[in-house]
């Protein structure tokens, strides 16, 4: 559809499910990226997480992704970035796309100053409310507002990491790809209906 006239949102469909979908990159909101994820010096792993390796064929975003693999429990994957500073923070969301071999229990996301001092959440569904994909990317988000505070966060935080935890996970072979700090707006969502007026005496909506 043509951009610059209609549709910057739209009912979208995904496995039998309605959702409304938004062209975020008309509004022209914040979005910075955090972690491109083609580094692998930016990475460590622990807990049951093990390997980072560039992976230049599996990839959702830019030229490639971090590889790594998953021994049954809880994996930790930590990355460094360029460091960002946000007096703006709590008005954002943090994203970040994951390949998952097999859903595990939850997710937990976290955006850091340092390893003590962090925001995180623990999601059970993609951002989109959709279950856990396997074998697909998934988008991990969270609003940083209702994030659980660990730790001392100044009101203007300059954030130098990241990490994500897959809780009781599945063995196997994951992916790890951009992340994203992203602000938000309130759209109106623009709709017609023929039955919006109901004439005196009617029950239900029958009038345009």
């Amino acid at each position: 559809e043509d951009i610059s006239n209609r549709n910057d949102l739209a009912e979208i469909w995904d496995q039998g499910t309605k959702y409304i979908g938004a062209r975020y990159k008309t509004q022209d909101a914040d979005t910075t990226l955090l972690n491109n994820a083609e580094t692998v010096g930016d990475w460590t792993a622990s807990g049951t997480a093990s390997a980072p390796t560039l992976d230049q064929v599996i990839f959702k975003e830019g030229s490639g992704s971090i590889r790594f693999t998953v021994t049954a429990g809880t994996a930790t994957m930590v990355n460094t970035m360029t460091s960002v500073t946000d007096a703006n923070y709590l008005k954002k969301y943090h994203f970040k796309w994951i390949f998952l071999d097999a859903a595990p229990a939850s997710i937990t996301i976290r955006l850091r100053v340092n390893a003590t001092n962090l925001l995180s959440t623990t999601v059970t569904t993609q951002f989109s409310g959709a279950p856990f994909a396997p074998d697909q990317w998934n988008l991990i988000g969270h609003d940083l507002n209702a994030a659980t505070v660990t730790g001392t966060i100044a009101a203007t935080p300059t954030f130098t990491s990241e990490s994500f935890s897959l809780n009781t996970a599945i063995a196997g072979t994951y992916y790890v790809d951009t992340s994203y700090l992203r602000s938000w707006e309130l759209l109106d969502y623009w709709y017609y209906s023929v039955n919006n007026v109901a004439l005196v005496g009617a029950t239900t909506g029958n009038q345009e």
